[in-house]
């Protein structure tokens, strides 16, 4: 009987445009700054800021940008614009389609929905960023890795996950769309189901029916 389904928030309740604003702002005074070279760049610093206490996203841009001798000065125009780059950011957050109908439908039987994030905020703070998305009282839990001191896949992360809602594995499944997460998930021995993810990963892992393309299409999994 499933009780519960572990899922990632961004790019699976809904669409984050986080890295292009900031990409997008950075490509003003980085010349030849490719979005990839960005990506793959940032991404130490940015993962930095979710394990490490008092390690903000703020210190990742400026150590991204110091680090990599891009011109100090980026920085200072940086947290000038900081706020208005926080709202461009939460106005570019749309939720999926049939989310929020699906959402309900669990909630209906009983299934408890809960976003497991890779955030530099503890789950407390992060949950009234779901009340304007119409999401807060669809979400169960929300567990941080601020929270845990450890990212997805760790299995720190997923066992406090458990704990905490006093679960047990094959009472849940673990809905993704990194290559990393899910295979962590999988080999830790839950069941994995891949949405909105890159199809030049290597997912091979994941058997073809439990791939699926929209949200709604989870409630197939769910087991009564």
């Amino acid at each position: 009987m499933t009780k519960a389904i572990i899922s990632d928030g961004g790019d699976i309740l809904f669409t984050s445009k986080d890295k292009e604003v900031l990409y997008s702002f950075l490509s003003k005074y980085i010349p030849n700054l490719t979005f990839g070279a960005f990506r793959t760049g940032f991404k130490p610093y940015r993962s930095k800021s979710n394990e490490v206490k008092g390690y903000s996203v703020d210190d990742a841009v400026r150590d991204y940008i110091f680090e990599n001798d891009f011109n100090g000065g980026i920085f200072d125009e940086y947290m000038i614009s900081r706020e208005r780059m926080d709202v461009l950011q939460h106005k570019n957050r749309v939720v999926r389609e049939g989310v929020k109908e699906t959402l309900e439908e669990l909630k209906h039987r009983g299934v408890y929905f809960i976003v497991a994030t890779d955030a530099s905020l503890p789950g407390r703070i992060l949950r009234p960023q779901l009340v304007p998305l119409g999401l807060s009282g669809l979400v169960y839990d929300i567990v941080s890795s601020t929270d845990v001191g450890a990212q997805k896949p760790n299995p720190k992360f997923f066992n406090r996950v458990l704990r905490a809602n006093d679960l047990k594995r094959d009472e849940v499944f673990f809905v993704g769309h990194d290559e990393d997460e899910l295979r962590g998930a999988y080999e830790q021995g839950f069941e994995v189901v891949a949405l909105n993810y890159d199809p030049k990963e290597d997912l091979s892992f994941i058997s073809e029916d439990h791939k699926v393309e929209k949200f709604p299409q989870i409630l197939k999994f769910v087991k009564t």
